[in-house]
């Protein structure tokens, strides 16, 4: 995904990409998909993980980009991650209203005529209107976002260590020597397998600067115990805590009972970043989809371990 401060490809990260439409896995659980580019600032939940619940019988604010199949197609918004091919492909929704591209940095290849700028557009968004939905233009796309767009980052990315001192208890241990050589990942290795496989309490993990392998836990697990479980198949720096998240077993179970929901319009569904939760981006957060995402993932996730992002944001008066 992102070895100074990096994030670990070891956690529960299932990403899954469409334009505006249902999407399909894409992975196994552990891999994101591969866009060329997103024509959106990611959308964001509210203040205190509680998604700003969508009424779309008001006016509303979508960011994205016009693209036009050919001439006799209409021309649509795509949203949301794209496949990474060229020229790009995309099933939007129709915009209606007024719209040129003479008013757009325009591109063209093989019939197709799109542009890369990000544009806002506000107006009405009809989900169940025609094949992708339909969406009217009540004002002209605008290249800024307008008055109160959430563009916070819910995701948290802060890859800073855990701890002071990460070899303090393999002092001993030759910390460039110990990755030489054909076998030098081989600790590596052996570790994402304990990670994900059997290492009771596991939450997530990630990369800091220097090396530095931070392992956070479930509040409860044994570190010592962990430690010495860890410390048989890896002598690197290492860091490890508690806190009160959920594990990585039950934020995939989670994942996998929320992708299912073929009825749930949403683009991406999985957990990333330094804090165990679960993140769904939605087109609409509206609240049939909140309270349908909430009942789904219960048996292993509070609401509060969850976060919901919408594509779709209200307009702001």
């Amino acid at each position: 995904m992102r070895t100074a401060a990096a994030l670990v490809g070891i956690g529960s990260a299932l990403f899954l990409a469409a334009c505006g439409n249902q999407p399909a896995p894409t992975g196994d659980g552990s891999a994101v998909t591969e866009t060329a580019r997103n024509t959106s600032p990611a959308p964001q939940a509210a203040t205190g993980h509680e998604p700003e619940i969508v009424d779309l019988s008001n006016e509303i604010v979508l960011a994205g980009s016009p693209y036009q199949r050919s001439v006799q197609d209409p021309v649509v918004l795509c949203f949301g991650p794209q496949t990474a091919i060229y020229p790009p492909d995309c099933v939007g929704s129709e915009l209606k209203g007024a719209f040129s591209w003479a008013d757009h940095d325009v591109q063209q290849e093989n019939g197709i005529t799109w542009t890369d700028d990000t544009v806002y557009a506000i107006g009405h968004y009809a989900p169940e209107a025609g094949e992708q939905g339909t969406f009217t233009l009540t004002r002209p796309l605008d290249p800024e976002p307008p008055p109160g767009y959430d563009t916070t980052d819910w995701l948290d990315t802060d890859f800073t260590a855990l701890c002071k001192d990460p070899t303090a208890d393999v002092a001993g241990v030759d910390q460039a020597g110990r990755t030489q050589g054909p076998a030098g990942m081989d600790e590596e290795q052996a570790l994402f397998t304990l990670l994900r496989q059997d290492l009771a309490g596991y939450a997530t993990s990630w990369l800091s600067d220097g090396g530095v392998m931070n392992v956070l836990l479930t509040e409860g697990t044994d570190l010592g115990a962990s430690r010495a479980a860890i410390r048989d198949v890896y002598t690197g720096p290492l860091c490890l805590e508690n806190r009160n998240v959920p594990s990585d077993q039950d934020l995939r179970a989670a994942q996998d009972a929320v992708a299912d929901r073929s009825d749930l319009r949403f683009h991406s569904v999985g957990s990333g970043g330094t804090d165990a939760r679960l993140y769904v981006e939605v087109v609409v957060a509206d609240q049939a989809t909140v309270d349908a995402i909430y009942e789904t993932a219960a048996p292993w996730l509070a609401p509060d371990q969850i976060v919901i992002v919408s594509a779709v944001q209200a307009l702001q008066p």
